[in-house]
């Protein structure tokens, strides 16, 4: 009964030993998370804004909670127009989380693959949040994407928007 109480005191310990060191290979502090830029300037660089100017043309339908919380900046630009550097193969995603990690801004996205991103809500503003026509898009070149942001490979010079729609004309004023 001792030997098989050591055994499994050995297989816990080495259990141990192999998921520990898994867990804390990539712990950062708050300052490496949020200070998390593309570091070295690569020479490939974008733009990128989010703008959220539109719910107050549709404030009667935000959600009451949402009001009250002072969210939103007055002039909805959640993130003024910024110059990033990124490396070959970003993607608009990857530039956006580089982005909201550093300025510290709430957003929150679904991932069913590396190239399948679903952005659900940035700054705590989610689909349908304004109503049911609205939602988070995103823009390049002034263009609506015709893939997920997860699956659009920035190129250099490359100017992205993302912009939250609050009714159907601007969906369709959007190109989608």
């Amino acid at each position: 009964m001792k030997t098989k109480q050591i055994g499994i005191g050995f297989c816990v310990i080495g259990v141990a030993l192999c998921v520990v060191p898994w867990i804390v290979h990539n712990v950062q502090t708050p300052a490496e998370y949020y200070g998390a830029s593309s570091g070295e300037d690569t020479g490939m660089h974008a733009s990128i804004s989010i703008d959220c100017s539109r719910v107050y043309g549709a404030w009667d339908q935000l959600d009451p909670a949402l009001q009250a919380g002072g969210y939103f900046p007055e002039n909805g630009q959640i993130l003024p127009e910024e110059q990033v550097s990124f490396s070959d193969g970003d993607t608009v995603f990857d530039v956006l989380q580089q982005v909201t990690r550093h300025h510290q801004i709430q957003m929150e996205y679904q991932s069913t693959g590396a190239s399948d991103v679903y952005v659900q809500g940035i700054s705590y503003l989610y689909e349908f949040s304004c109503g049911a026509q609205s939602g988070w898009i995103y823009l390049v070149n002034g263009k609506a994407a015709d893939r997920g942001c997860g699956a659009y490979v920035l190129s250099d010079g490359d100017v992205i928007e993302w912009r939250y729609i609050v009714s159907e004309a601007q969906w369709q004023e959007a190109g989608i």
